[in-house]
């Protein structure tokens, strides 16, 4: 007795995509605009529809990819973004950028993110204090009023501000505590 095998000449469909994400810098300054690119090819053998592409701090989206139509086999599609650092991106000294893409096959939905991260540079963290004086002459046992100006000169916010007089003490009165860079 001997055993035919027969082929059906049916592949197995395998969906799957891969998003390969990248930024055109490793570091970054406050009011800096980056480029976040998008790379999604379709790794596996069956036709992805519906290719979408999301993040947590742009607003990118299928639309801004190029195709942005179903990905054969083998095929990808691209895009970018632009993004301007913010004062908060600053003060926090990094960057955490998460793309996702997807695609359907069939009603299933497959994906895959991709994560970068820049620093910033430059940070300069300074503070001034002026201290005045009224009234400008005393005489013993006079009352007198110290006025204190604190100015954020540095390029980031600063917060838990206080101020230590060697005479007065802690000052426990200031109007703010936080100042962003200017204030």
């Amino acid at each position: 007795m001997s055993i035919t095998e027969t082929s059906t000449g049916l592949s197995a469909e395998f969906p799957a995509i891969e998003l390969i994400k990248s930024v055109n810098t490793s570091s970054y300054f406050k009011d800096q605009v980056v480029n976040y690119t998008y790379l999604i090819t379709n790794i596996e053998n069956v036709t992805l529809s519906n290719i979408d592409i999301t993040d947590n701090i742009t607003s990118i989206n299928s639309g801004s990819l190029n195709p942005t139509g179903p990905l054969g086999p083998g095929a990808q599609a691209f895009g970018s973004i632009l993004y301007t650092i913010t004062q908060n991106d600053y003060n926090n000294g990094s960057v955490t950028n998460l793309g996702n893409a997807t695609g359907v096959f069939n009603g299933l939905t497959v994906f895959d993110n991709d994560t970068k991260t820049i620093t910033a540079s430059g940070q300069n963290k300074a503070l001034t204090i002026t201290k005045t004086l009224n009234p400008l002459t005393y005489t013993d046992e006079q009352s007198v009023t110290y006025m204190y100006l604190i100015t954020n000169t540095g390029n980031v916010t600063l917060s838990n501000i206080g101020v230590v007089d060697n005479l007065a003490g802690t000052i426990s009165n200031l109007n703010v505590t936080t100042l962003r860079p200017g204030q």
